[in-house]
């Protein structure tokens, strides 16, 4: 394991070496604050800096299963079943500084030291409209690392195989799954951006499509 972990170094070192270049560059040419971040790689039961494993941010989705979801294109609610995968034995430990070059725009950055995990979600819902199952990235940043995890999924019209997006009946330029893990509890929320446009203009809005929660089923009461 020690073999790998120093060959594995050695090649994100060499992939590093551009990155840097890169970054130099950028911090000369550039007007605007940015986030400079590094990358450490941990095996998946073994602490990170921020004080827990990769092992101990996938345990927040242990308990989430069944969810309830409202809509907000329709009065209808359903149920459903929210389940996590990993997808890697590898954690991810990203530490990110705020650089403000010289003479850059006076804007305040915030850069936050965090903790990632790739998982693989399976969304299904009761009604049909949900019969998915995306790649995303679980994340926990400083302060309170730990103690919850965020995700997000970026979606098109063609990323649903369940009727979701038949049945919205909206146009998408684009839509995003963001949620929030604790332990236990699970909030998440489906939005796109949509366009309208008449003879003088085009408005684009963000429109929020449904809400989902985790909760205890009836009969486990």
């Amino acid at each position: 394991m020690k073999i790998f972990g120093v060959l594995f170094s050695f090649l994100w070192a060499l992939c590093a070496l551009g990155s840097v270049k890169q970054l130099g560059e950028y911090a000369e040419n550039t007007l605007w604050p940015f986030c400079e971040e590094s990358i450490e790689f941990y095996e998946i039961n073994q602490r990170t800096p921020l004080g827990f494993s990769g092992a101990k941010l996938f345990d927040l989705t242990r308990n989430i299963n069944s969810v309830k979801i409202n809509y907000g294109y329709k009065p209808d609610q359903t149920v459903g079943s929210f389940n996590f995968s990993k997808l890697t034995s590898v954690a991810r430990y990203v530490h990110s500084k705020a650089v403000y070059p010289a003479q850059s725009f006076e804007l305040d950055i915030s850069c936050a030291d965090r903790v990632e995990l790739d998982v693989n979600l399976t969304f299904i819902s009761q009604d049909g409209s949900f019969m998915d199952s995306w790649d995303t990235t679980l994340r926990s940043e400083v302060p309170k690392a730990g103690e919850y995890a965020k995700f997000s999924v970026f979606l098109g019209r063609t990323d649903f195989r369940g009727s979701f997006y038949q049945d919205s009946s909206e146009e998408w330029l684009g839509g995003v799954l963001f949620g929030h893990l604790s332990t236990n509890e699970l909030s998440a929320q489906i939005s796109h951006t949509n366009y309208k446009c008449d003879n003088a203009s085009c408005v684009t809005s963000s429109v929020i499509d449904a809400e989902i929660d985790s909760f205890i089923p009836y009969e486990n009461l």
